[in-house]
């Protein structure tokens, strides 16, 4: 299972709407509204890279008053967890 962290710039005083229609969303877990560039963050799920570009282009991205949208990918607890104890053997 893949999940990603999307950013979404949304136009100005859409943001509770966007968030509404996102938890309709059936792959997104969790969406928050934040300050900045990026005005919502939804934390979604996919079954693989594919399926989760499929969700951003034909969910996400048709959302009215979505301007950009930046797609973070997660990386596994475990392979996170080898990944620092390498680093540190490196340092």
């Amino acid at each position: 299972m893949q999940e990603a962290f999307v950013l979404l710039n949304v136009e100005m005083l859409s943001e509770k709407k966007i968030v509404r229609q996102l938890k309709s969303i059936e792959d997104v877990l969790e969406v928050y509204e934040t300050h900045g560039v990026y005005d919502v963050i939804a934390k979604v799920r996919a079954s693989n890279d594919k399926e989760l570009e499929e969700l951003m282009r034909t969910e996400i991205h048709k959302i009215k008053g979505v301007n950009l949208t930046l797609a973070l990918l997660t990386v596994a607890p475990e392979l996170s967890n080898r990944l620092n104890d390498e680093m540190l053997l490196v340092a």
